[in-house]
């Protein structure tokens, strides 16, 4: 049960990885920007999951409590700062993601208000 278990950890892992650190999908939205360069600790965020994944794997195999107590604590404090870590990382996605739709309103909004604007000048015009 072990095996599959890794097998499985292994496998998301690594489909995460190819997915996010491989080549990236260049996206251009309306301010030109390109949706992969505005976003890189999603790259950072999948290389921690690769590493973390990793580690956990080889941790059920290598690091037993009985034999080496501090090195276990160690190893499991070291995993557990690297999941903290990729918290932060989803925190901060999540807070960029908020400002950007609601730069996207405010952005519609203006052209919106723009629109109605000329729309009301050319009928002013025309008698």
């Amino acid at each position: 049960m072990k095996i599959l278990f890794s097998i499985f950890i292994l496998t998301f892992a690594l489909l995460g990885a190819w997915a996010y650190l491989g080549r990236p999908v260049r996206r251009r939205d309306d301010s030109g920007r390109s949706g992969a360069e505005e976003r890189p600790w999603r790259r950072i965020g999948a290389a921690i999951c690769l590493l973390v994944s990793v580690m956990f794997v080889l941790g059920v195999y290598a690091v037993d409590i009985p034999d080496h107590p501090r090195i276990y604590a160690a190893y499991w404090v070291v995993i557990m700062a690297l999941v903290l870590w990729l918290c932060a990382l989803a925190i901060k996605d999540v807070r960029y993601t908020r400002w950007m739709i609601s730069q996207r309103r405010v952005e519609r909004a203006r052209l919106r208000s723009e629109a109605e604007s000329s729309s009301a000048r050319a009928e002013d015009s025309n008698p």
